[in-house]
C-alpha cells in the first residue's frame, strides 16, 4: 500500500470545495436565459411536390413571447 500524501489530499479537498462553491453560486444565480419550448400549431406532408417519391414535411410552430427581442430563423 502506498503512503498517503497529505499535500495532494489537501489540494484535492481545496479543489473540491472551490468546485462545489462555484456550482452552488451558479445554481443560486438561476438558469439564466430560458427560451420557452415551441408550440406546434400545424403540420402536414406534401407528397411528391419537390421530388417524386419523397414527402415534404411542413411544421408550423410558435413561441410564447416572454419579452425577448424578435429574432428570425
Amino acid at each position: 500500500m502506498l503512503p498517503r500524501n497529505p499535500v495532494s489530499s489537501r489540494m484535492l479537498r481545496a479543489w473540491w470545495a472551490m468546485r462545489s462553491q462555484k456550482r452552488r453560486r451558479a445554481q443560486a444565480a438561476g438558469a439564466g436565459l430560458v427560451v420557452p419550448a415551441p408550440l406546434i400549431t400545424n403540420g402536414y406532408t406534401d407528397w411528391g411536390r419537390t421530388e417524386e417519391g419523397w414527402a415534404d414535411v411542413i411544421i408550423e410552430f410558435t413561441f410564447d413571447d416572454p419579452g425577448f427581442a424578435a429574432l428570425g430563423l
